[in-house]
């Protein structure tokens, strides 16, 4: 997640980002691994807001790559 910067009005960010965002969402759940099975309503929404943020940084990377 460090690897994000936002630098000169551009968004950028390298491989680490990217692999962070999707190591923090897997750390969480295997933390939580139990109360996820469960269905525990805390744990499933902060799991899906944490993948979402993740998802809209890798988005973000991909759209400043391409302007």
């Amino acid at each position: 997640m460090m690897s994000f910067t936002i630098q000169q009005e551009h968004f950028h960010s390298g491989i680490y980002g990217v692999l962070g965002s999707i190591l923090l969402v897997g750390a969480y759940v295997s933390a939580h691994y139990e109360a996820w099975r469960e269905h525990d309503r805390r744990v499933r929404h902060v799991t899906i807001t944490l993948a979402v943020l993740c998802v809209l940084l890798v988005a973000l990377n991909l759209v400043e790559q391409f302007i």
